[in-house]
């Protein structure tokens, strides 16, 4: 049962990965904004930018989690504040809390790197101070664990 978990949870953090990246190159796109164009650093300012960033990549990314619909049940993102993009995900099936987090936590290096590459397209949308979390959800609604990167 704990090697069909891991290779559970192996795939399921390629898969965030995959969504993740999905998301960022949709939104990485040439925008209508001038290279060299300021950004004011305001709260409104930087609000607009992360949902903008949402927004350009939802498509891409709901589209990447569809081909993993065998393994989660719900996928989401969402700005949690003017800086702070959230990837949630839900799993299908119900798996051991702790031995997952255990699982999650030994290979959240990838997240880490991840998290590196989306700083950089979040600034270069116009997000100030950056922070991307990814929250991971058993299939009977309770947190799993959750993974949180600030720049």
């Amino acid at each position: 049962m704990t090697r069909s978990i891991s290779r559970t949870l192996t795939t399921a953090l390629g898969a965030s990965l995959a969504v993740t990246f999905a998301l960022g190159l949709a939104a990485c796109a040439p925008s209508a904004t001038p290279p060299g164009s300021a950004v004011i650093d305001t709260d409104n300012s930087s609000t607009a930018a992360i949902e903008s960033y949402i927004e350009a990549g939802r498509a891409e990314a709901e589209a990447e989690a569809e081909v993993y619909s065998d393994i989660y049940q719900d996928f989401s993102i969402s700005a949690e504040n003017a800086s702070t993009l959230v990837y949630r995900y839900v799993f299908r099936n119900q798996l051991d809390p702790a031995q997952a987090r255990s699982d999650m936590e030994a290979a959240q290096e990838s997240l880490e790197s991840a998290a590196q590459v989306i700083f950089a397209e979040l600034e270069g949308a116009g997000v100030t101070n950056p922070v991307v979390k990814w929250v991971y959800v058993n299939a009977d609604g309770t947190e799993i664990t959750t993974f949180s990167y600030a720049k």
